[in-house]
């Protein structure tokens, strides 16, 4: 099943969905801070990673169901400011 991973990843959580080519939510989870101005970027990192997990998880998807993903994430910037930082995190 393809998907798109939508990241809102904020200063008091990280929510991620996994959503159908058809707009069907398949997966939904929440997990700690990300926004890397105010955690670091361990915590900030972990939190990501761990809605992502959580959302692939409960719709049973691969990584290579992935074709896209999508974050708006807190302590990046219009202009870029901070995107190298959140780039970095593994």
């Amino acid at each position: 099943m393809e998907c798109i991973l939508a990241i809102d990843g904020g200063g008091s959580r990280t929510r991620c969905l996994a959503i159908t080519r058809g707009a069907k939510i398949v997966g939904a989870a929440e997990s700690g801070p990300s926004n890397h101005l105010l955690v670091g970027m361990e915590i900030a990192g972990k939190s990501i990673e761990t809605a992502i997990a959580q959302a692939m998880s409960q719709a049973k998807l691969e990584t290579a169901d992935i074709t896209c993903v999508s974050a708006g994430l807190a302590g990046v910037d219009y202009d870029g400011t901070g995107s190298v930082e959140m780039g970095e995190f593994p």
